[in-house]
């Protein structure tokens, strides 16, 4: 059995917990158009603890484009499934238009 997943979006939010924690909201468009003719996004919530939090929240900003690996941990509540990030990718950093 594999307990893995692989994301890959734009970063919609960094919250910071302590030194060595942080959550990051992750911005996923879906592959298909919604009545309107728009692609709509997905929010995902992933967890990042130890040096790749630390690394993660001095180098990532909102809007950059990261891929992320991890596993998921079900919590203590066995109702929802927690998102535990490993490795993350720097794809491409945002750049502001001038």
């Amino acid at each position: 059995m594999l307990n893995q997943f692989v994301l890959v979006g734009r970063v919609n939010n960094i919250n910071k917990i302590n030194d060595k924690e942080c959550t990051i909201t992750l911005e996923i468009p879906r592959s298909f158009k919604n009545e309107n003719g728009d692609y709509e996004n997905n929010y995902v919530d992933v967890t990042v603890r130890g040096e790749v939090a630390k690394t993660t929240m001095e180098y990532v900003v909102n809007n950059d484009l990261i891929g992320v690996k991890g596993r998921f941990v079900k919590t203590s509540d066995m109702t929802t499934l927690e998102l535990n990030v490993e490795k993350i990718t720097f794809l491409s950093q945002y750049k502001e238009s001038e």
